[in-house]
C-alpha cells in the first residue's frame, strides 16, 4: 500500500507545483505584454480594458493557483497519513 500512496503523493505534488508555477508564469507573461497597452489606453477604454484583463487573465490564474495549492495540500496530507500509519504498524523491539 505504501507504494500506491507514495505515487499519489508524488503525482499530486508535481501537478500542484506545476499548476502554481505555470499560472504565475502565464500571468507574468501576459501582464508584461499588456502593461504598455493599459498605460496608453484612453480614459474611456481604461476601465473596460482593466475589467476584461481581470476577468479573462487574472481570474483563471487565481483559480489555477488555488487548485494547485489544493492538490499540493492533499498530496502532503496523503503522504503524512501514510507515513504515520507505517510507523504505527512497526513491531516494538
Amino acid at each position: 500500500m505504501r507504494d500506491r500512496f507514495g505515487l499519489i503523493f508524488v503525482v499530486l505534488m508535481v501537478c500542484g507545483t506545476s499548476c502554481i508555477l505555470g499560472a504565475l508564469t502565464v500571468l507574468g507573461l501576459i501582464f508584461n505584454s499588456h502593461a504598455a497597452a493599459m498605460s496608453e489606453a484612453n480614459p474611456h477604454e481604461f476601465p473596460v480594458y482593466v475589467f476584461t484583463f481581470m476577468l479573462f487573465v487574472v481570474a483563471p490564474a487565481v483559480i489555477t493557483i488555488f487548485a494547485g495549492i489544493w492538490m499540493a495540500g492533499t498530496g502532503i496530507r496523503i503522504g503524512q497519513k501514510t507515513s504515520a500509519e507505517e510507523t504505527d504498524q512497526r513491531p516494538a523491539t
